[in-house]
């Protein structure tokens, strides 16, 4: 069986030179009848399913990564419409415009993603499709993104591909806007997923029974932002953004506006019996604002964030601690 892989990491050249192609919406009636076919084939999935939920909404890497992508993906936009420096012309930027407040506008939805089990990944394969496709979604705001996570965990090196995943929401999201022509949408992600190359980072150690990753997705000069980040260890992830900002301090009478995490490197482990201590190093620009003069104030500063693996009781091997502490001098 063929299966989509253009947006994977490992094959990524295939789409890596994506030539724009026609923008072509449906019309009004048009998209009443893909979407009524597309609504029964929800229907029919829920109903295989029987009594029990088909579409989860698991813990795992690539559901954690595919929330993130989708909640980064609006300030990789904003990048693109400030600086004008994703490749693309107005007409396109307009497009990712309408795409965004799309997004935006179902931040707050739990139902926006949903993640199909392997036995049912014929859902993403259509009539006179030779491909099996990795997301599939309706012409209409309303309906879920569908992923399929039977392929998406088939390429080990997808999970922190966030261009990848990006490019993905960028392609579905285009089609609820009522955009048909995958080419184009296509063209779109992978402008998207440039700019998210540029400005990610992953710092990663192989360490007793898995990789240990740290994946950092600054905002460039964008001051307001603040960057993904997040510490991952075999099948556990957890954010660290919220934990760096509790540790930034502002002068009296000025706000954080946002940061940046650089040039990250980690101390060699230190391994004793049923523990292990992880550190990472790295710089810290944040930017404050006074909330009187409203001028602004960058200031750099040394960041230090230790990580604790423990030996498992159930099947001897490590797993990541919820405690993290951060220090910034």
């Amino acid at each position: 069986m063929k299966v989509l892989i253009a947006l994977f990491s490992l094959s990524i050249m295939a789409n890596a030179f994506a030539t724009k192609a026609a923008a072509r919406r449906l019309n009004v009636l048009e998209k009443a009848y893909y979407n009524k076919e597309f609504s029964e084939k929800l229907a029919d999935l829920h109903a295989r399913g029987g009594s029990g939920d088909i579409v989860g909404n698991g813990g795992g890497l690539v559901e954690q990564n595919f929330q993130y992508a989708y909640d980064k993906a609006a300030d990789l936009i904003d990048h693109c419409l400030v600086y004008k420096n994703c490749d693309i012309d107005a007409e396109d930027l307009s497009t990712l415009e309408e795409i965004k407040l799309t997004i935006i506008s179902n931040w707050g939805n739990k139902e926006r993603l949903k993640f199909i089990p392997a036995q049912f990944e014929d859902f993403f394969n259509d009539e006179g499709d030779y491909e099996t496709r990795i997301a599939k979604t309706g012409f209409d705001p309303s309906f879920p993104i569908l992923i399929n996570l039977n392929l998406a965990y088939r390429n080990e090196s997808f999970t922190y591909d966030f261009g990848a995943m990006i490019a993905i929401v960028i392609h579905e999201v285009g089609h609820q806007i009522g955009i048909i022509d995958h080419g184009y949408l296509d063209f779109l992600g992978q402008a998207l997923r440039r700019e998210t190359i540029a400005q990610q980072d992953n710092f990663g150690i192989k360490i007793v029974n898995g990789k240990f990753n740290i994946a950092v997705l600054n905002s460039g000069a964008n001051k307001l932002s603040k960057p993904g980040l997040y510490v991952s260890f075999n099948n556990k992830s957890i954010p660290l953004l919220n934990k760096v900002t509790e540790e930034i301090h502002c002068p009296i009478n000025s706000e954080l506006l946002g940061f940046n995490v650089e040039n990250g490197h980690f101390s060699k482990p230190n391994i004793i019996l049923h523990r292990v201590l992880l550190q990472f190093q790295s710089w810290l620009t944040f930017f404050c604002e006074n909330k009187e003069t409203k001028t602004v104030r960058f200031f750099q500063r040394d960041m230090n964030m230790e990580f604790y693996l423990y030996r498992s009781e159930s099947d001897d091997d490590f797993v990541l601690n919820d405690m993290i502490r951060v220090k910034i001098y």
